[in-house]
């Protein structure tokens, strides 16, 4: 599994993504099979995750501008960092379901790209 993320608006913090094999763990945000922080980058970054097994998945990703290790939010609760998910999916008045994000692994390598907004 490859993810390309991008969208930073710049280069401070990191970029914090989660794999997840479970709808209960990515709609909580909590118990990642693989989770990874690499370096912001204002072009492009590469996640690889090998050895995958076949299966459906999703991924969440935020910029962690900051480096405090959390995903801010405005104290009506919304976002105040860049975030994405899997599929590019982006819920109305939340974040999307787990069936908006979900992925299928199969035999064939998979390379997803993940905008963060």
């Amino acid at each position: 599994l490859t993810v390309t993320v991008r969208g930073a608006k710049s280069t401070d913090g990191v970029y914090a993504c989660a794999l997840f094999d479970d709808p209960k763990s990515f709609t909580s945000r909590s118990d990642p099979i693989v989770s990874k922080t690499i370096s912001a980058n204002k072009d492009s970054v590469q996640w690889t995750v090998d050895e995958v097994a076949a299966g459906k998945y999703s991924i969440a990703v935020y910029h962690d501008a900051n480096g405090n290790g959390r995903l801010d939010r405005h104290r009506l609760g919304f976002p105040l960092e860049a975030y994405g998910f899997s599929n590019n999916a982006r819920g109305k008045f939340g974040p999307p379901t787990y069936e908006q994000v979900e992925f299928e692994i199969a035999d064939e390598p998979v390379h997803l790209e993940i905008d963060v907004r």
